[in-house]
């Protein structure tokens, strides 16, 4: 709205934005002076865990220490365990790799049967034919001689 005519009340004048160049170096200038200030929090945020970290550690006694380290290292141990589980049930069912982080079950077992039926989903339902024709033309009549099969054909048998 231009700035000559009067606002109707209640109504507030919308923010237009900056058409010369120096409008938009100061929108720009306000946006990365922001974003320097959103780094400088972000780095502030993480100094200030890694120091929560250190207190909660300080009253921890050795032994607590390890049994934490423990905890984490056999949790990702047993997720390795079971992504290596589902990589060799998909590479011995022939699954794509692709799929075999779909594969669900606790054991190999469960995990073959799952890889099973995922498998019987994605197979194609009937075998493509083999010929380069896809199947246009019927193949020529096994053990027979060809020149007599095309005069049988021709009626000069």
């Amino acid at each position: 709205m231009p700035d000559d005519q009067p606002q109707p009340e209640g109504e507030t004048p919308q923010e237009q934005p900056p058409s010369d160049t120096e409008g938009l170096r100061s929108a720009l200038d306000k946006e990365r002076s922001a974003r320097k200030e959103a780094e400088k929090t972000a780095k502030r945020a993480a100094e200030l865990e890694a120091q929560l970290k250190q207190y909660e550690d300080q009253g921890k006694s050795e032994l607590e220490k390890a049994q934490s380290g423990l905890k984490d290292v056999t949790a990702e141990r047993d997720a390795l365990k079971v992504d290596t589980l589902r990589l060799r049930t998909a590479l011995a069912k022939s699954l794509p790799l692709e799929l075999a982080d779909r594969l669900r079950g606790d054991s190999a077992e469960e995990m073959a049967a799952d890889a099973d039926r995922l498998l019987a989903l994605v197979a194609p339902s009937q075998p493509r034919p083999q010929s380069w024709d896809a199947g246009a033309r019927e193949p020529a009549p096994e053990g027979g001689d060809m020149n007599r099969s095309i005069r049988q054909a021709l009626g000069r048998a």
